[in-house]
């Protein structure tokens, strides 16, 4: 792989990051007030699908409370928010209670939150491939591969392939941090950023684990690992927009740093060469 492919792969990287921001924040425009501010067509098929649901809501709210019920949906009918929309009433009328009411907002700042962990730890995995394809002799470990594994290879660069796939699945493990770290000690690689932006970052990641592992909820773990003491395990960990936003500036400068780092370290890449890197991005966590 040469710089202008790995460059290609670092630019990809950042659109990602920009698009999720865009989307994250379009989306909450449009679900704010849901669904007043829809967009027209998604608007009359909330409205369309709400309609039907009231009409098969009448005979069952005329029923004594407590007793079995069967509503009826022609779920064909090409209303594509019907489904979820039915699926929403139902969890509030099978036990939650009260009127549906969707953290439509929560939901997004979640989804961005994960999003942009799993863009930064592709585009890490992408640069760590790039230094096993420029320097094939960080490979040199003390691992063995069978006969019939090499076989199946094919070729020598076939073999390479399946060693460095290895070797970046492996190098896959561990945190942002632990990655970055390892990073700069074992490639020597000068990445900029700092260690307290370093370990605002890590607490962000524990975030994100309880988001994908834990529903949202703060576990013990989480307690333990970020020292924080303003929520207490059960609770939603809260995700403030101005947060999200910081972390999203962090996560792009990080990617720009690893980037720069790696096209100087292994490509003797020149400044005029790193112009189009983005450096500035926003306030950063720290």
């Amino acid at each position: 792989m040469d710089l202008a492919n790995y460059k290609n792969a670092y630019l990809t990287f950042a659109l990602s990051i920009q698009q999720t921001r865009v989307v994250s924040m379009a989306a909450g425009g449009a679900l704010e007030s849901f669904p007043k501010n829809l967009p027209r067509a998604h608007k009359d098929y909330v409205v369309d699908a709400s309609a039907k649901m009231s009409e098969k809501l009448k005979p069952v709210m005329k029923g004594v409370s407590g007793s079995s019920f069967e509503m009826e949906f022609d779920l064909d009918d090409g209303n594509p928010y019907l489904l979820p929309l039915v699926g929403i009433l139902f969890t509030h009328v099978a036990g939650l209670g009260g009127s549906p009411n969707v953290d439509y907002g929560g939901l997004l700042k979640a989804q961005e939150v994960v999003m942009l962990f799993a863009h930064l730890e592709a585009f890490l995995a992408d640069s760590i491939r790039v230094i096993c394809l420029k320097e094939p002799r960080v490979l040199k470990k003390n691992k063995k591969m069978q006969w019939d594994t090499i076989l199946e290879c094919g070729s020598w660069e076939g073999v390479i392939d399946k060693m460095v796939d290895e070797y970046v699945f492996e190098a896959g493990w561990g945190s942002i941090k632990d990655k970055i770290r390892n990073m700069r000690s074992a490639y020597g690689l000068e990445i900029g950023v700092s260690d307290t932006v370093l370990n605002a970052l890590d607490a962000a990641e524990q975030l994100r684990n309880v988001l994908v592992h834990n529903g949202g909820r703060v576990s013990r773990e989480y307690l333990e690992r970020t020292g924080r003491n303003d929520v207490r395990v059960g609770d939603m960990v809260p995700l403030d927009g101005s947060y999200i936003e910081k972390l999203s500036a962090t996560v792009t400068v990080l990617g720009g740093d690893v980037f720069s780092a790696i096209a100087v370290k292994f490509f003797g890449a020149r400044p005029d060469e790193l112009r189009l890197v983005f450096k500035g991005a926003g306030t950063v966590l720290e």
